[in-house]
């Protein structure tokens, strides 16, 4: 394991608002430097916007949908313009996509592969033809070929993470019980590499806590529908294991859609709660009302935070960000961890919510 993924370990089991694996030293908000380091690199581009495609692979969870929203509205500060475009899901047609920008001209492309490697062929493609990839959230490191940069973030410190928010919270509320009696209950993917690493670090609670009996594993597939699956996801679990008391969820929609089936199930607030990884409005809203006990949501690990700013840089070519790759030209993404009395406080951070 490298210094920082150990670093980023460690870090991430820390009962606050805090930052596990950070490209930058300085004593203040990551983000908010960032974005003058962007702007500032804007300024010294010529007047004609960089054009830029950027490729996503769906935009039914909302965390893509709102990503993107954001690109959109950010682009005109950095003289920018995106098109981003989703590709339901569906490989073949974002190697289309991918294609089709090159075709468009586009001075840059960002891609989010269907499937992690979904459209490898035509990301190698628009390199050949000397338009700079970036590829986010998938490891394709095997395929060098295939990107100019990578960012990435540690998905089994993710998972990790909330599984450990969850240990704590059953020795806080359930300090006599026994070895395995303690139900948990889980939603992972399984759709790439970096999907199953969360997925294992979500089950490494019961190897941090011995309390625990993992009782019921749902696998969500990319594409469905999360509030429907979620909603499936209660009804299976409250009537075959109506004494769960912990629910760890891979992405926010599957956490805020629980959140809202152990609301009809009447669980009491006491002895239920979600974590969940990735961060929305809706999710924010939910964790702070955790702070008055309004809400099963107690804790979340904020992924890709700021991976907006991220992309800009890396658009604008801006040295600070490029200097930071490691030998497989990946850039690592700070990951936070977010408990009900710092939503407002990693809000002011960030540029989703």
């Amino acid at each position: 394991m490298t210094t920082r993924k150990f670093l980023a370990l460690f870090l991430a089991l820390l009962l606050c608002l805090s930052m596990v694996a950070c490209s930058k030293t300085n004593d203040g908000p990551v983000e908010s430097e960032a974005r003058q380091d962007t702007q500032d690199s804007q300024e010294e581009t010529s007047s004609e916007p960089i054009k830029v495609g950027v490729a996503l692979p769906q935009m039914k969870v909302e965390w893509f949908a709102q990503f993107g929203e954001n690109l959109e509205k950010m682009a005109p500060d950095y003289n920018v313009e995106i098109t981003v475009v989703s590709a339901d899901g569906d490989t073949a047609t974002q190697s289309d996509q991918v294609d089709n920008f090159v075709t468009m001209g586009m001075d840059y492309i960002v891609c989010c592969g269907v499937g992690g490697t979904g459209c490898l062929d035509a990301m190698i493609r628009a390199v050949e033809a000397g338009v700079p990839v970036l590829n986010i959230m998938n490891d394709i490191s095997d395929y060098p070929e295939a990107y100019t940069y990578t960012v990435l973030q540690d998905e089994y410190t993710i998972g990790y993470s909330i599984a450990q928010f969850a240990s704590e919270w059953i020795d806080q509320h359930y300090p006599d019980a026994e070895d395995g009696s303690i139900q948990v209950a889980l939603a992972g993917m399984s759709h790439t590499p970096d999907a199953i690493l969360r997925t294992n670090g979500m089950k490494a609670i019961e190897e941090l806590n011995s309390k625990v009996t993992i009782v019921q594993e749902f696998t969500y597939n990319l594409g469905e529908d999360p509030n429907a699956k979620t909603a499936e996801y209660g009804d299976i679990l409250f009537t075959a294991y109506p004494d769960t008391k912990v629910f760890l969820a891979f992405n926010a929609d599957i956490a805020t859609g629980m959140n809202t089936v152990a609301g009809r199930y009447n669980k009491s607030y006491d002895d239920f709660a979600v974590y969940g990884c990735d961060w929305t409005i809706e999710f924010a809203n939910a964790l702070r009302a955790a702070v008055n006990n309004e809400s099963y949501i107690r804790g979340n690990a904020a992924c890709w935070t700021n991976l907006e700013l991220t992309v800009f840089n890396f658009i604008l070519e801006n040295e600070e960000y490029i200097s930071e790759v490691d030998e497989n030209r990946v850039y690592w993404n700070p990951i936070y961890t977010v408990l009900p009395d710092k939503v407002d406080d990693f809000i002011k951070m960030t540029t989703i919510g």
